[in-house]
C-alpha cells in the first residue's frame, strides 16, 4: 500500500463509484443493446451517405403477440450505419429499462425488423455485440474532496448513454 498526499482527487472509476461519496444506493436503469455488423449478399437498401438514428417504428412486429408484449414493456429502436454496398451495422436498443431488458430478445427483434421493415432476408453476421449500460443515478454528495468525473458523477446522457 502507498499513501499519496493530494488536495483534490478525481474519481473516473465509472459506475463502480469507488471513491466518490453518494448518499443514495446506486439503482440504475439499463440501456440494453444487440448490434451486428452484417454482410448482405446482393447489397442492402440504405444509402451509404446516410445513417438512421432511433427508428422507433414497430410495424415489423405484426401479429406476434409475445414480441408485441415485450415491445410494450421495453420499446426498442434501431440504429443503422451503412459501411459499404454489402456491409452494414444494425443495433437494436432499449433506451432504458429497469430491470434490464434481454439482449437475446433484441437479437430476435433485430432479425425480424431486418426482414419485415428492410427486406433483408439473407445475411452473414461478421461481428456482434451486446451491451447493458447503466443509466442514471443520484448526484454525488457535495462538498467532498473527491471530484467525480463521467459516470462516477452520474454524468451519463439520458438519451444516448454517452
Amino acid at each position: 500500500d502507498q499513501t499519496l498526499d493530494f488536495r483534490p482527487v478525481v474519481d473516473a472509476t465509472g459506475f463502480r463509484r469507488r471513491f466518490v461519496e453518494h448518499d443514495a444506493a446506486f439503482d440504475p436503469g439499463f440501456q440494453v443493446t444487440y448490434g451486428a455488423l452484417l454482410r448482405v449478399p446482393g447489397g442492402h437498401p440504405f444509402a451509404l451517405d446516410e445513417l438512421v438514428l432511433m427508428d422507433y417504428r414497430d410495424g415489423y412486429i405484426g401479429d406476434d403477440a409475445a414480441m408485441r408484449a415485450a415491445n410494450e414493456r421495453f420499446p426498442t429502436f434501431m440504429y443503422v450505419m451503412p459501411i459499404s454496398e454489402d456491409e452494414i451495422f444494425f443495433e437494436e436498443t432499449v433506451l432504458v429499462s429497469r430491470p434490464g431488458g434481454d439482449s437475446r430478445d433484441l437479437e430476435a427483434r433485430l432479425k425480424k425488423r431486418l426482414r419485415e421493415s428492410y427486406g433483408i432476408e439473407s445475411f452473414e453476421v461478421l461481428e456482434s455485440e451486446r451491451a447493458a449500460i447503466p443509466m442514471g443515478g443520484m448526484d454525488p454528495v457535495i462538498p467532498q474532496r473527491t471530484v467525480g468525473c463521467g459516470s462516477t458523477a452520474s454524468c451519463v446522457h439520458p438519451a444516448s448513454g454517452y
